[in-house]
C-alpha cells in the first residue's frame, strides 16, 4: 500500500528516508492520506475526503482548524521538543540583544566607514551610547516550563542567573530535567515582581492571549526586559507600547514583528527565526515522520485503511510499514479450519447471512475477502490462522481474539493448540468477550497472555485469574 503526501511548505529532506519507499511527498498530491505543513495556515484551505491526518512540523497548532478536523476525525499532532534547542538559543541570544544595545551598536559602526584613522577614537568616543546590564546576577522569570522553557531556565542557570520558573502543568519529565535551583513559583504575580528578565513559552489559547498585558506589565519591576519566542498574541502590543514610552519595560525582543512594533524605540524583532536551523527541521521532519507512519498503519474509519481487514493483504501491509502488533478475529469452519474472519455472517463482503461456520474450508475457499473494500483486492481469500503466524513470525505481535462461538465449542482449545503447534506463544496475546473463553485458554496453557474486552454488555473482571489485562 502506498501513501500519498501533501506538503504545504518545504520540509527537510530527512523526511523522504524516514518515511521509506510506500511514501510518495509531493506539494500537489491531489487526494492526500496525510498533509505535511510546518507555518502555511489552512483555515481557509478545504479538506480533502482523503486526509486521515495532519503533521504540524513544530511545536503549536494555530494554523491548523483543529475544531473542523475533530469534526472529520482527522488525526492532528505536533512535533514538541524537536525544535527546542534552536529556540533556546535565539532567546538566549535575545537577552543578550535586550541589554547591551548590540544591534544599534553594529548599525553605528557600519557608518564609521570612511573615517580612516579617525575610527579608534570615534569607537571609544561613541561606545557608551550603547551600553547594558550583564546577565550573571540577574533574575530571569521563565514562564511555561516545557521542553523549551526547561532548556532556557537550565541554560541561565549556567550563566550565572537566578532563575524562577512557573508552570501549573509541569509535567514529571520536565520537572526531573530542571535544575535544582530553579525557583518554582505558585504566582504569576510574584513572578512578574522580582524578575529582572521575563521569558514566556506557552501555547496561544483563548486563555493565554494577551497574558502580559497592563495589569503585568503594571506589576513588573522598572526597567524588565521581556522577551517573546513563542507566539505573538501573548503580549498586548498596545499595553507594551505604553511600558515601553514610561520606562517600566527598558526592551522587548520578539520573533513576531508587526507593523505596531517596527521601529518602535526599545523593540527589537526578529523574522520568525526560533526554529530557522537544519537541525531543528530536521528534527522536527523526522519526528513528524514517525509520528505520521504510526497514524496511517493505525487510522481507521470503519475498516482498515490499508487492506481488508483480517486478510494476507492487511497482513503484508502492516509488516512492511514496521508495525508493533497487529489484531485479528479467529472462527471455525465446519470441518474444523481457524480462519480469520471478524463478522458474524458474510453479508457484508458477499451479501449472504452464510456464516463461517455453516461452510467448509474448500466452500470458505470460493469467498471473495476483498473484493468489497476495492477492486485492488478483488479475490482475497479468507485465510488460515496458522497461515498468519507463519508470515508474520520474528516480524510483530499478534492479538488474537477468539470470536464466541458458543459455551459447548472448542474454539478456545483448538486456538491455543494451533498457537503451541506454531511455537507463537512468546509473541501473541490471546483475548475474547468470554470469560469462559479465558478461563479455558488459561488451563490449556498459562504461558499464554490474556485480555478481557471489557463491553457493558459482559459485565467487569479485573481480578480473576484468567485475565491479565484488560481491552477496551
Amino acid at each position: 500500500m502506498n501513501y500519498q503526501i501533501q506538503t504545504l511548505n518545504a520540509i527537510s529532506p530527512a523526511i523522504y528516508t524516514q518515511l521509506g519507499e510506500h511514501y510518495h511527498v509531493s506539494d500537489s498530491a491531489g487526494q492526500p492520506d496525510a498533509i505535511l505543513v510546518r507555518s502555511a495556515s489552512m483555515h481557509d484551505m478545504p479538506l480533502a475526503p482523503s486526509v486521515l491526518s495532519i503533521a504540524r512540523a513544530g511545536a503549536g497548532t494555530n494554523n491548523i482548524p483543529i475544531d473542523a478536523c475533530t469534526q472529520a476525525g482527522v488525526c492532528v499532532f505536533n512535533t514538541p521538543g524537536a525544535n527546542a534547542n534552536a529556540v533556546c538559543e535565539m532567546v538566549l541570544a535575545a537577552m543578550l540583544l535586550s541589554c547591551r544595545d548590540i544591534v544599534g551598536g553594529v548599525e553605528w559602526a557600519r557608518g564609521l566607514k570612511g573615517q580612516g584613522d579617525g575610527i579608534e577614537k570615534a569607537v571609544e568616543k561613541g561606545k557608551k551610547a550603547f551600553v547594558g546590564p550583564e546577565l550573571r546576577g540577574k533574575t530571569l522569570g521563565v514562564i511555561g516550563l516545557g521542553a523549551i522553557g526547561v532548556l532556557v531556565a537550565n541554560a541561565a542557570v549556567a550563566l550565572g542567573m537566578n532563575v524562577i520558573g512557573y508552570d501549573p502543568m509541569i509535567s514529571v519529565e520536565h520537572a526531573w530535567k530542571l535544575a535544582q535551583s530553579v525557583r518554582h513559583e505558585n504566582s504569576l504575580d510574584e513572578l512578574f515582581a522580582a524578575c529582572d528578565f521575563i521569558t514566556v513559552h506557552v501555547p496561544m489559547t483563548d486563555k493565554t492571549r494577551g497574558m502580559i498585558g497592563r495589569r503585568a506589565l503594571s506589576l513588573c519591576k522598572k526597567g524588565v526586559r521581556i522577551i517573546n519566542y513563542a507566539r505573538g498574541g501573548l503580549v498586548d502590543e498596545a499595553a507594551l507600547l505604553e511600558a515601553l514610552a514610561d520606562g517600566r519595560v527598558a526592551a522587548y525582543v520578539t520573533d513576531f514583528p508587526s507593523d505596531a512594533l517596527l521601529g518602535a524605540k526599545g523593540v527589537i524583532c526578529t523574522p520568525h527565526l526560533g526554529a530557522s536551523t537544519p537541525e531543528s527541521e530536521e528534527n522536527c521532519a523526522v519526528m513528524a515522520a514517525d509520528q505520521l507512519r504510526e497514524v496511517q498503519l493505525t487510522a481507521h474509519r470503519g475498516a482498515s485503511t490499508s487492506a481488508p481487514e483480517n486478510t494476507m493483504p492487511a497482513m503484508e501491509a502492516a509488516v512492511d510499514q514496521m508495525a508493533d502488533f497487529a489484531e485479528l478475529d479467529v472462527q471455525e469452519t465446519r470441518d474444523g479450519a481457524l480462519v480469520l474472519f471478524h463478522d458474524s455472517t458474510l453479508e457484508r463482503i458477499d451479501g449472504t447471512r452464510r456464516t463461517i461456520r455453516s461452510l467448509s474450508w474448500d466452500e470458505l475457499q470460493q469467498v471473495d475477502a476483498g473484493g468489497w473494500y476495492s477492486e485492488q483486492y478483488s479475490g482475497t481469500r479468507i485465510p488460515k490462522l496458522e497461515d498468519v503466524i507463519e508470515y508474520v513470525r520474528g516480524r510483530m505481535m499478534l492479538n488474537i481474539e477468539i470470536k464466541y462461538a458458543g459455551a459447548s465449542s472448542d474454539l478456545p482449545e483448538k486456538v491455543v493448540d494451533c498457537i503451541r503447534e506454531n511455537d507463537f506463544v512468546e509473541q501473541c496475546v490471546v483475548t475474547s468477550t468470554s470469560l469462559s473463553y479465558l478461563k479455558r485458554v488459561k488451563a490449556a496453557d498459562s504461558d499464554i497472555y490474556t485480555g478481557y474486552i471489557l463491553s457493558a454488555a459482559y459485565g467487569s473482571y479485573y481480578e480473576d485469574d484468567a485475565i491479565d489485562f484488560i481491552s477496551l
